[in-house]
């Protein structure tokens, strides 16, 4: 719905409530904050991947796939990649992507290395790459879907490896050593 509305909607609301508690109606009050709030829960349902009753709990899908994009490095670390034919590029095209030798040690630290997640910091010391060049390199390789990046719990940009990172960098790895 649009932001407006709904913001112009709450004012109302709560400009209501104000009014039932001023005129000292409490039954009302709380009937009518109760309708009220449920009534604003079902405007901006699509927000919503799940919630419940009486107890009032709900989960955002926003925050699901936040949470999905940040376990993805950590699963493609863990899984087997398959290696017998590259994946589809983003927008549906079957062209390969190249990937330089600085792509490959960015994809190398970030797969092979100890943590699935990688500061810019810990990237520079392992790849040798310029932190300038290396910002760039990791922006293209997430507009290339091989990387993603989230933040730390201190706040600070992190990188990890998709699942189609490392299928590209095990395809590259293994057409190298044939």
């Amino acid at each position: 719905m649009n932001k407006i509305i709904y913001k112009i909607l709450v004012l109302l609301y709560a400009a209501l409530c104000f009014c039932l508690a001023i005129k000292g109606m409490p039954a009302e009050l709380a009937g009518f904050a109760a309708a009220g709030a449920l009534a604003l829960v079902f405007l901006n349902l699509e927000a919503f991947a799940e919630f419940s009753g009486a107890g009032f709990s709900a989960k955002l899908n926003q925050r699901i796939e936040t949470i999905e994009k940040d376990m993805e490095p950590i699963k493609s670390k863990a899984t087997e990649p398959e290696i017998s034919a590259k994946p589809e590029m983003k927008n549906g095209e079957t062209d390969s992507i190249q990937l330089d030798e600085d792509k490959l040690k960015i994809l190398d630290a970030l797969i092979d290395g100890k943590y699935s997640w990688r500061t810019i910091t810990g990237l520079c010391q392992d790849t040798k790459i310029s932190r300038d060049n290396l910002s760039e390199l990791l922006t293209e390789l997430e507009a290339e879907g091989l990387v993603t990046a989230s933040k730390s719990a201190a706040g600070k940009v992190i990188w990890g490896s998709t699942m189609r990172g490392n299928i590209f960098h095990s395809i590259e790895r293994h057409a190298t050593f044939e």
